[in-house]
C-alpha cells in the first residue's frame, strides 16, 4: 500500500493540514507528522481512537517534493511541460468530501491523480461575471484582495444571493487513478474528493 510505504519512510516529516471546511468556516490548519496524518485521517487503524475522519482533512498545495525529494522518482512530467518551465510541483493528498473553494490560479495547472477519485467543475474565464469574485468585500482573509476566489460554496449555493450563478456555463469532469487534467491559468476550477 503506497500510504503506508509513505508513513514508513517518511513519517517523521510535519507538514500543513487543513481541517474542517472552508465554507463553513470550520477550516484552520495544523502541523502534525505524516504519520499522525495518514493514521488519523486516511488509512486509520479499525480499532484506533485517532480517526477524525468525520472532518474533511487535506494537505494541501504543499511543496512535498522539495521535501521529500525522493517522492520525484514516482512523477515524470508530460513531454510538452519540458517545452517550457515547470516553476511548481505541488502536493494535495486529503480525505473524501474535501473541496477547494471555487477560485482560478494565475499560473497554468496539471493536475494528476495518483489515488482515488475526484470531481472537477470548470468555467471559463468568460464566466467571472456569474462567479461572484470576492473583491476584498468581506472580512476574510487576505487571499480576497486577489480577487481569485468566489464567495459562492459551490456544495450549496444560496440562488438567492447569487442568482446569477446558475447561468453560469461550466464543464464537469470526473478523474480517477492515473488521470491528468490540464487547467489553463484564469480558468475557475473547484475540486471535490470523492474517496
Amino acid at each position: 500500500d503506497e500510504l503506508e510505504e509513505l508513513k514508513i519512510k517518511h513519517g517523521c516529516r510535519t507538514v500543513p493540514v487543513e481541517l474542517g471546511v472552508h465554507a463553513e468556516g470550520t477550516l484552520q490548519e495544523k502541523l502534525m507528522t505524516l504519520s499522525e496524518f495518514i493514521d488519523g485521517h486516511l488509512a486509520p487503524p479499525a480499532d484506533s481512537s485517532l480517526t477524525n475522519s468525520a472532518s474533511p482533512a487535506y494537505l494541501a498545495q504543499h511543496a512535498l517534493f522539495d521535501q521529500i525529494p525522493e517522492l520525484l522518482e514516482d512523477v515524470t512530467p508530460p513531454e510538452y511541460c519540458q517545452v517550457g518551465h515547470l516553476e511548481v510541483m505541488n502536493v494535495w493528498l486529503g480525505t473524501a468530501g474535501t473541496a477547494t473553494t471555487l477560485h482560478f490560479d494565475s499560473y497554468d495547472n496539471f493536475l494528476c491523480q495518483k489515488l482515488g477519485y475526484k470531481y472537477v467543475r470548470l468555467y471559463a474565464p468568460s464566466q467571472t461575471p456569474k462567479l461572484y469574485p470576492d473583491k476584498g468585500l468581506q472580512p476574510r482573509a487576505s487571499t480576497r484582495l486577489q480577487g481569485n476566489l468566489s464567495q459562492v460554496n459551490v456544495g450549496d449555493v444560496d440562488f438567492d444571493k447569487y442568482p446569477l450563478f446558475d447561468q453560469a456555463e461550466f464543464v464537469d469532469i470526473f478523474l480517477r487513478p492515473g488521470d491528468m487534467l490540464y487547467i489553463p491559468n484564469k480558468w475557475w476550477h473547484y475540486v471535490r474528493s470523492l474517496s
